[in-house]
């Protein structure tokens, strides 16, 4: 009796399911059955196949294509001539800018700073832009030893009072005039490429 009670004291508690959401999943169930209704395995199944069927024949042909290609190459290996020519035809000259140098074999010892070049035989100067690009920084990086005396030289050289060092990280950081910006970038690299960098 006293359960009873308790059960109808909390029945209008619960909130009853609200007839928007009865009528959504019966709409729902409805959509349901009547594309299971609908299904056709005749005509969707061929549907479905002719789409699998398309992708796995483009992959069929790229496989094709790359057995035809490595055939002919093993073909081709048994003649050494053959195999030079392939050579030369792998052997491109990578791009490079157009005042690039190639790298010298010693570095110079007496001038008291060192810069290095990037693993891919390139000079470490880089554009950087500041202030929602109203300032122009360009940066060299990887220099070892006195950075003050290559701030000397740079100061005499360029003409460049604004040039900041980091003696942490061994860069410096040269602040050209915006519309010389690019003839700057480059008189760096000309002056390191003199000092036989």
């Amino acid at each position: 009796m006293m359960l009873a009670s308790c059960c109808t004291a909390l029945r209008p508690t619960l909130a009853p399911r609200s007839v928007f959401a009865r009528t959504y999943v019966a709409r729902q169930a409805k959509d349901r059955m009547r594309w299971w209704l609908d299904f056709d395995p005749h005509k969707h199944g061929e549907k479905m196949f002719e789409q699998y069927s398309k992708k796995e024949a483009k992959r069929v042909e790229s496989l094709q294509e790359r057995v035809k290609r490595f055939r002919a190459m093993r073909g081709r290996t048994d003649d050494l001539d053959a195999l030079e020519e392939l050579a030369k035809e792998e052997e491109k000259e990578p791009l490079r800018p157009k005042n690039w140098q190639p790298p010298p074999a010693e570095l110079p010892k007496d001038l008291g700073y060192v810069v290095k070049r990037t693993r891919f035989g390139q000079l470490p100067v880089y554009t950087r832009y500041l202030n929602m690009r109203e300032v122009c920084k360009i940066n060299i990086r990887r220099v070892d030893g006195d950075l003050w005396i290559l701030k000397a030289e740079l100061k005499k050289d360029l003409g460049i009072d604004l040039i900041q060092v980091n003696e942490l990280t061994g860069q410096l950081n040269v602040f050209p005039l915006w519309e010389k910006k690019f003839e700057v970038k480059q008189a760096i690299e000309e002056f390191l490429y003199r000092k036989g960098f």
